[in-house]
């Protein structure tokens, strides 16, 4: 279970706040990656919170990589 997961479980309905990050990825050709959230069945841009003791920096290079199979740079 991730740390956001835990914390809710933990709060239950209170407000929370949390940190996170969105990326947009172009091709060649100008179009953009979107993603389909199978949880809320939306489309929007890669994004994701920040767990605990994770880099700030490294945590979008990371998660595109883990979960679109893609390559980045920063």
């Amino acid at each position: 279970m991730s740390y956001i997961l835990d914390l809710r479980a933990k709060v239950g309905s209170q407000p929370l706040i949390s940190v996170g990050a969105a990326v947009i990825i172009f091709n060649e050709t100008g179009q953009f990656l979107l993603v389909h959230r199978t949880d809320t069945r939306t489309w929007g841009l890669p994004a994701g919170s920040k767990e605990l003791n994770e880099p700030w920096k490294l945590q979008p290079n990371e998660r595109l990589v883990k979960k679109r199979a893609c390559t980045s740079r920063i």
